[in-house]
């Protein structure tokens, strides 16, 4: 028997179809399942992460809606964070960390964004109003007592 008729047998006996056989050639299963899902996500963040250091100025403008000071340094904080995010969902050992460590980041990253929000708001509600100091009127009157 061959090494494609053994994983085709091994694949047609499994509950879930993993691969399908089509004019003798084996055929990945359209459906990835939570853990295909979860591991592609992880390699894209991952990705993402590391392209904040390769081509940083693609990040600023994002970046600088949630930190508009020091945003140069918060573009490196956040790819170093997605890499680290992205590559604890690849493994299945490590995903319940990196699951986690998503949740306490996207909490990061909206936290930031409405503060600077709120922050723009408050700005644009005050007046630019100079305030004003009280204006002596010298008197006409003569002193009087001389």
């Amino acid at each position: 028997m061959s090494v494609l008729s053994n994983r085709c047998k091994s694949t047609a006996s499994s509950d879930e179809p993993a691969a399908e056989v089509l004019d003798g050639v084996v055929e990945p299963s359209s459906t990835l399942g939570f853990d295909g899902w979860t591991r592609i996500a992880g390699a894209g963040l991952a990705g993402t992460g590391l392209l904040h250091f390769a081509a940083p100025k693609l990040f600023v403008p994002l970046t600088r809606t949630a930190f508009p000071e020091q945003t140069d340094r918060f573009v490196t904080v956040n790819g170093t964070l997605e890499t680290l995010v992205g590559t604890a969902l690849l493994a299945k050992r490590t995903r319940t960390f990196g699951f986690i460590g998503l949740l306490v980041y996207l909490l990061y990253l909206g936290t930031n964004a409405k503060k600077t929000r709120d922050e723009k708001a408050a700005e644009a509600a005050q007046p630019n109003v100079v305030p004003s100091t009280p204006r002596v009127v010298p008197s006409t009157q003569p002193a009087s007592g001389s």
